[in-house]
């Protein structure tokens, strides 16, 4: 039924889970070229805190009980999804933002993603050499500069009102 397919692809969307799926569905989702979309990522990580950013923002929590409460939902997002890789990277990279945010009220991108990068790397050395660990930091830094570069997400800028009208729509 229409049902049970919507169960599945939101179920393989949200936790990466694709058994609920039909060979019929994979199929299709794999010759689109988006089968890739139902492995949990980091880019899953960063959608979950934006939401719950903006969800704990407009409850008007204290700064550090809504960092605290998105922690602890990243934490457990992250054990359901059983902790692919790429997505305990973006987790520690958000949880040293996120305690970089709250000690010094100004974080620096660079020293966060070393933080995270040195944590990964006490606990497993290897992963200096792990094609996934290079494109990670290599890619959140790169679009760090480029935003910083350009402005684009200002408060006065054209893309930030554009974003922040697409939002209070209803």
């Amino acid at each position: 039924s229409d049902n049970q397919k919507i169960h599945a692809f939101l179920n393989g969307v949200i936790l990466g889970n694709k058994s609920l799926m039909g060979e019929k569905q994979k199929k299709l989702f794999q010759l689109s070229g988006t089968l890739h979309l139902f492995a949990v990522s980091g880019l899953h990580i960063g959608f979950i805190y934006i939401i719950l950013s903006f969800i704990f923002k407009s409850l008007r929590l204290e700064n550090i009980l809504r960092e605290l409460s998105i922690s602890i939902i990243l934490l457990l997002y992250l054990d359901l999804v059983e902790y692919p890789p790429s997505a305990m990277r973006a987790t520690l990279m958000i949880l040293s933002w996120q305690i970089s945010k709250l000690l010094y009220k100004k974080s620096k991108v660079s020293s966060t993603l070393s933080l995270s990068a040195i944590i990964i790397l006490v606990i497993n050395p290897a992963e200096l050499f792990s094609v996934g660990f290079q494109l990670s930091y290599t890619v959140v830094m790169s679009i760090s500069i480029i935003c910083n570069n350009i402005n684009i997400f200002e408060k006065n800028g054209k893309i930030y009102e554009v974003i922040i009208a697409l939002l209070k729509k209803k």
